[in-house]
């Protein structure tokens, strides 16, 4: 149930930039109210998500008992509660992308909550620990459950590293020891060179070495790419790739991008 190589650059962009967001307009709220209010969160995220998701849902339902899509009733329930990135009896192509819609929900469902009860200092340790121990995670994975080895990139406690680079990223936006570190290294050629390895590189390992490059380094290093990119785009809009990323067509692409993936 692996998500194939065509597919992963763009998951990996948009769980990066999910936990940029969804963190910053969290910080922005506490810092304006001095406080997070997770009920309106979670009534955003319902009316964001839900009726759209389960109308899609029903159409494939009808599809479905019609015949002209196949997948099997496991992969239904899964898919209308969010866990289709933990059945491992899932199948059909007309859901298979709901595992990214699952592990975001897990995420939407367990980080504001730390970030009301932690605070910004403590949640960037929490982050920073995820990001570090992920690799770990998927090792001990790996051992202790190996029927879900086909599904190490696509579990919250497998991939959430992923995401965490952007919630990181968003906690130290306005650090000033973090943007004199960036002043130092982030320059057009490290950006470069990470949009590089992350489209060219990272994919050769992938194909060449799958689990023995993805599983300790693979999902964290293109994380980490991703954020290089993310950063200077936004600290750069002058810049030729912070024009093209902030153009008209990509920002439009971001407002419907969540009916372009159901």
């Amino acid at each position: 149930m692996e998500i194939g190589l065509l597919g992963q650059p763009g998951v990996d962009v948009f769980f990066v930039i999910s936990g940029f967001l969804i963190t910053y307009l969290l910080l922005k709220e506490f810092d304006r109210a001095g406080t997070i209010s997770l009920k309106r969160f979670y009534l955003r995220r319902f009316f964001r998500i839900f009726p759209a998701f389960y109308v899609f849902l029903a159409v494939v339902g009808l599809l479905w008992r019609g015949g002209v899509v196949s997948f099997n009733l496991r992969s239904y329930v899964t898919a209308a509660t969010y866990t289709y990135n933990y059945s491992r009896l899932a199948s059909g192509w007309a859901l298979g992308h709901c595992w990214s819609l699952s592990l975001e929900e897990q995420f939407y469902l367990l980080w504001p909550p730390c970030l009301a009860l932690l605070g910004r200092k403590k949640s960037s340790y929490l982050a920073f620990g995820i990001i570090a121990l992920s690799p770990v995670s998927r090792g001990v994975s790996y051992f202790v459950a190996p029927a879900f080895r086909g599904s190490e990139g696509i579990m919250l406690h497998t991939r959430l590293d992923t995401i965490m680079f952007g919630c990181l990223i968003a906690l130290l936006w306005e650090d000033a020891a973090f943007n004199r570190f960036l002043d130092r290294v982030l320059r057009p050629g490290l950006v470069a060179f990470s949009a590089f390895f992350f489209l060219v590189v990272s994919p050769i390992a992938e194909a060449h070495f799958w689990a023995k490059y993805t599983w300790p380094v693979g999902y964290t290093l293109r994380g980490a790419c991703v954020s290089a990119v993310l950063i200077y785009a936004i600290r750069s809009p002058a810049s030729g790739l912070g024009r093209i990323l902030n153009g008209r067509a990509i920002r439009h692409i971001g407002v419907i991008s969540y009916s372009l993936y159901l």
